[in-house]
């Protein structure tokens, strides 16, 4: 399409890594001019806005990049993080995508972010009941893996949930997030494992620019907790573990459930933009 890719997407980054996310917008709003329908101009503004803060922003530019298509791996894994962090608009978020999804249900990535909403308000039931149908399609994208593993967790049905991450593990580039669900769900069962899953987490997602520090160290404290429990043979590991989580928040509750478990997906962010950059 004429679309001079290597120049503006190059350039893009250099502002972005140089913290004038504003100049990467002003950058990103030119080449839309010439070029309003390219979905990497889309995704570069979205970053842009990410770097400026403006998360909410950012989720618009990504989703209009998504309906064009044709999307990308860890495409949709970027979209639904910009959502959760844009919290102040979560709920508004929910009632978009379930208002897109009932008006065309083959509105597929209205149905993957209902889907995975539905996880982070516990009705994990309704979330397998979205998230199901499009292994077929998103079977690419780490992000439907680990929500279905975790869903699966969450309704006591561990084999499953480790049978779908150790597949996942098995991807050229896997989400580090993987790891850290799977050292979840093993803490008590396989604590060396679990450990070296939380070690592993880290090596890939420590020093990233736009990690989530606060998830960092829970990880961090994470491991310390696994390795006391080696120590002592403690049946049961405590530390500020996510799941598995049995709340009922009568539907989806967003505003009322803290929604503390985005935090997963949150810290691998600049690992999804260096991994699709990686791959072009």
């Amino acid at each position: 399409r004429g679309y001079p890719r290597s120049v503006n997407q190059l350039a893009l980054q250099a502002l972005i890594a140089a913290r004038q996310p504003e100049a990467a917008q002003r950058a990103a709003r030119e080449a839309l001019e010439r070029f309003p329908d390219e979905p990497r101009l889309l995704i570069g503004l979205g970053e842009a806005f990410e770097a400026g803060g403006a998360p909410g922003k950012a989720a618009e530019q990504y989703l209009r990049a998504a309906r064009i298509g044709p999307i990308r791996p860890d495409q949709l894994g970027q979209l639904l993080g910009a959502v959760l962090r844009d919290n102040d608009q979560r709920a508004e978020w929910f009632e978009r995508f379930r208002s897109a999804a009932e008006a065309d249900p083959n509105d597929l990535v209205a149905r993957f972010l209902l889907g995975v909403l539905h996880h982070y308000g516990n009705d994990f039931p309704a979330s397998d009941a979205l998230l199901e149908p499009l292994e077929e399609t998103f079977g690419f994208e780490d992000r439907l893996h680990i929500y279905l593993a975790m869903n699966a967790f969450n309704q006591g049905r561990s084999e499953d949930a480790l049978a779908r991450l150790d597949r996942a593990a098995e991807g050229a580039s896997p989400d580090p997030d993987i790891y850290y669900c799977r050292a979840e769900i093993r803490r008590d069962t396989e604590r060396e494992a679990a450990r070296d899953d939380l070690r592993r987490y880290l090596a890939i997602s420590d020093g990233n620019t736009i990690s989530n520090p606060e998830k960092q160290a829970r990880v961090q404290g994470l491991v310390a907790a696994l390795e006391r429990c080696l120590e002592t043979g403690e049946a049961r590991c405590e530390g500020e573990w996510e799941h598995p989580r049995h709340v009922d928040t009568g539907g989806l509750g967003l505003r009322d459930v803290g929604l503390g478990g985005a935090a997963l997906l949150l810290v691998g962010l600049g690992v999804w933009a260096i991994r699709r950059r990686r791959r072009g």
